[in-house]
Formats: structure tokens, C-alpha cells, sequence
């Protein structure tokens, strides 16, 4: 199987200019495009910030309200 990677993005600053997840955005397509078949990707963020993202960013994206059900997941 391939190895779980978790990745957290904080809800962006109502005030700043352009896409404020823009870095981590590129970090995360960077890693996918090396290591995309060696690492499961799953990003964490609030809703609102989930629906700024690119669909397609990661094997999963999930709230921050299903972070208990995805540790349920994992300790099974």
C-alpha cells in the first residue's frame, strides 16, 4: 500500500491579496508530481477554505470536522 501523508492548510486571511494557499498549493502538486505513486495524500483545511483549492490537489480532502473520523480510520 502506499504511505499516508497528511497535510494541513490553515484558513487563509480574509485581507490578503491573491490566492494566500498559492505556496502550499505548489509544495503539495511539487510532491504529488515526484513521489504521486509512492504516497497517499490527504489535505485537512475548514470547508470554506476547501472550496478555494484545486479539486484535484489531493487523494483526499477532507474538513476539519471529519479530522476525528479520519483517526477512526486510521486506528482501525
Amino acid at each position: 500500500g502506499k504511505v499516508l501523508v497528511i497535510e494541513p492548510i490553515e484558513a487563509a486571511d480574509p485581507k490578503a491579496k491573491g490566492n494566500p494557499h498559492e505556496s502550499t498549493i505548489q509544495k503539495i502538486e511539487a510532491f504529488r508530481k515526484l513521489h504521486g505513486a509512492e504516497f497517499f495524500v490527504t489535505v485537512i483545511a475548514p470547508e470554506a477554505t476547501l472550496d478555494e483549492l484545486p479539486f484535484d490537489l489531493a487523494d483526499e480532502m477532507l474538513a476539519t470536522t471529519e479530522l476525528y473520523a479520519l483517526i477512526g480510520r486510521l486506528a482501525d
